[in-house]
């Protein structure tokens, strides 16, 4: 019971660090790209591989839920930009890896965790496809894979429905 205690209060300080993050960028950064929203169910997922965690599914951890999907794959296997955008983030963060954050524009952000290697620095433009990382287990990820989160106005949005 303590050591799920432990694990339940780390995953919140994690998701409490991430939002902090994601609400300074926020603040700070307004690139006007593309309207995101026209591509809802058109975009290609980031990385090819079985989903092993959805979005809103329970972390078995008393009401924590994934607030983004967990892809497995095969280490060092490319991750690509969803849509076109500028990376706003390129680095370490507790309990997610190394991690890019790419902002969308109108407000959507595109979250890649776990990597194994990053592609990408911040101030960068990119485009769809592109790739801008590597698949890995980074940031105490038991098992290789991409996390990917999608995010508009600072909120998580469930990513299956923006996917082909």
């Amino acid at each position: 019971i303590h050591s799920k205690e432990l694990r339940l209060e780390k995953l919140i300080a994690d998701e409490l660090a991430l939002a902090k993050i994601l609400q300074k960028l926020e603040q700070s950064t307004k690139p006007n790209f593309s309207n995101l929203r026209k591509l809802k169910g058109k975009l290609a997922w980031p990385t090819k591989g079985r989903i092993r965690h959805n979005y809103g599914e329970s972390r078995n951890l008393g009401k924590m839920r994934w607030k983004g999907v967990l892809i497995g794959g095969k280490e060092g296997q490319e991750i690509r930009a969803i849509a076109p955008g500028k990376v706003v983030f390129a680095d370490w963060i507790r309990g997610y890896g190394l991690m890019v954050i790419i902002d969308n524009g109108n407000s959507f952000m595109s979250l890649y965790g776990h990597n194994q290697s990053l592609y990408k620095d911040v101030g960068d433009k990119v485009s769809p496809n592109e790739t801008i990382a590597t698949l890995g287990d980074s940031g105490g990820n038991t098992e290789t894979g991409l996390y990917f989160e999608l995010r508009h106005k600072g909120k998580p949005i469930n990513p299956k429905k923006w996917f082909k």
